[in-house]
């Protein structure tokens, strides 16, 4: 079951707690509005962890410490790549040879210190927690416990408070008052002397951050005792330089977006597309992404306009058509839809889910024969297409063949992940041929699996109802309750209340249909009658 909440009901420390504490496994996601991360449980344990566009990744860190050079890093990354991003970068780098198991997993350690040292500093904060998710298909390397990282970083947290008083800016330039052989102080450490390298008068303090491979708080930790040695001083402010190609922004905006998105935080997500736009006013996968959040919030027209504007900025994407196409079938507009998938097919013909939302459209707009002629190429290129074997069964229905519509949905409940529609479809037709057993039983199997299925329940109710099976119409229809309160459900267990001679039930139940139907006379006469016997 998933878990979700705010930081203002729920601490940070207290949702790891409980997560340790419940030995959960899977994917805690954390947002404060700006930024977005991750940490990964493995049966209470952290696993994994990282935040969105930061700059301690571990081929960066790698490359800082001198355990790998640049170009190893580009050669792994390249790997990465081919093999679809299946692989973490670390395990790549050991199945080069060029880190061993124990150093990635110190890294791996490193990496989620820092990213829970960042995330316990976060004053708000929204929480998700999706259960059975590991980062990738691979072996969890580490195994931290919450307990003790929680400890440890509390002290952190304690000294950093104290420290962050008496830091500079982060965009504070920092220069060295002498050089290293000149500045009488040998006996630096060699992660002070790393530190004191880095610093060049032009970069800042931020820059020499995220050169230093340290993380924030021990770089920070250092530079302050730089400074106050005055080994190191101040040297003004970092200008930031904007330029409309700035393709680091434009990947960090897109990772944030692209993660609200995912989580359904809708607005943040515009937020990040539209501040895409303002650094490259004409890009269209930004366009495509603000049609995707409105068709998501419901607002059609303007999915339509970004689908449109994405479409004349790049017009070779086959899922641009698609998706435009589905705007103009919510607002109606069959004809449009059916001209977009056309669009859409003439640049990928054998894209099924395309073909599908063609197959839906010429359904609803009455076109049955093309509607048919699509649902058969759909099975020529997958004979299990649950979409084209329901829509068949529903042509033939259509055309009075019910032993037609009885063989497509029965071939369709005989594939490997059958589609509920198909066995609640199935019920419908026994429960008119008269056939309760067969009914009850496809009724059933549909809504094992799908139990909220709000339609499937009434009708295995109402079969019990009009069959005189008044135990379980009363069981069904209650469990239907559960699902979604009905005036009509609730007359109807009054009713086979009122059968089995339970008038106290009968009454209370009258009564609350009587409370979202005020009107409803045979309701009135019912109770009247009722309390009167």
């Amino acid at each position: 079951m998933a878990i979700k909440g705010t930081f203002k009901e729920v601490s940070f420390p207290d949702v790891l707690q409980l997560l340790s504490t419940g030995r959960k496994t899977g994917c805690l996601k954390v947002t404060d509005g700006q930024n977005f991360g991750h940490i990964y449980f493995h049966e209470g344990n952290i696993s994994f962890s990282n935040i969105l566009n930061r700059k301690d990744r571990m081929g960066d860190i790698l490359v800082h410490e001198g355990k790998i050079t640049p170009e190893q890093l580009e050669m792994a990354l390249q790997r990465q790549k081919e093999k679809g991003s299946k692989q973490r970068i670390g395990d790549i780098l050991i199945e080069m040879g060029l880190i061993t198991n124990d150093e990635l997993a110190s890294y791996v350690c490193f990496q989620i210190e820092e990213a829970i040292f960042t995330l316990l500093r976060w004053p708000e904060g929204q929480f998700y927690f999706e259960p059975d998710i590991l980062p990738i298909e691979e072996n969890i390397t580490v195994f931290l416990d919450v307990q003790n990282l929680l400890l440890e970083e509390a002290r952190r947290i304690d000294e950093w408070q104290n420290l962050e008083k008496k830091l500079p800016s982060y965009d504070t330039i920092l220069e060295r008052v002498l050089p290293l052989e000149k500045a009488g102080l040998p006996l630096l450490s060699p992660e002070e002397e790393k530190i004191f390298s880095l610093v060049n008068g032009q970069w800042s303090l931020e820059e020499i951050i995220q050169q230093s491979g340290y993380g924030e708080f021990k770089t920070c930790k250092i530079v302050y005792g730089l400074l106050l040695s005055g080994l190191l001083k101040r040297a003004g402010q970092k200008k930031e330089e904007l330029t409309v190609k700035d393709l680091s922004m434009i990947e960090e905006h897109r990772n944030l977006g692209s993660a609200f998105y995912k989580t359904k935080m809708y607005e943040e997500a515009l937020r990040e597309y539209r501040r895409i736009l303002e650094i490259v006013p004409h890009q269209a996968e930004a366009r495509f992404f603000l049609g995707l959040i409105n068709f998501q919030q419901g607002d059609f027209p303007t999915a339509a306009i970004e689908f449109q504007e994405a479409i004349a900025l790049e017009t070779n994407k086959p899922f641009f058509y698609n998706n435009f196409g589905l705007v103009l079938e919510h607002l109606g507009d069959y004809w449009g839809a059916i001209s977009q998938y056309q669009k859409a097919l003439e640049l990928n013909s054998n894209n099924k889910k395309i073909l599908t939302n063609l197959t839906v459209c010429y359904y609803k707009s009455g076109e049955y024969e093309k509607a048919s002629e699509i649902c058969r190429k759909l099975l020529a290129l997958d004979s299990e297409n649950e979409v084209a074997h329901f829509y068949l069964g529903l042509l033939s229905l259509h055309r009075g063949d019910y032993h037609g519509a009885l063989e497509c949905w029965k071939k369709g409940s005989a594939t490997k992940s059958p589609y509920f529609g198909f066995l609640n479809n199935l019920g419908v037709i026994f429960e008119r041929e008269g056939n309760v057993e067969e009914a009850e039983r496809y009724y059933k199997e549909a809504l094992r699996i799908s139990p909220d299925s709000i339609d499937v329940c009434r009708n295995l109710a109402d079969l019990y109802y009009r069959s005189g099976q008044y135990e379980k119409a009363v069981e069904t229809f209650l469990r239907l309750v559960a699902l979604k309160e009905s005036g009509e459900v609730f007359a109807k267990l009054g009713n086979l209340f009122f059968k089995q001679g339970k008038k106290e039930q009968a009454i209370q139940y009258w009564e609350k249909a009587l409370n979202l139907d005020s009107t409803n006379e045979v309701l009135k006469r019912n109770i009247f009658l009722a309390k009167r016997t």
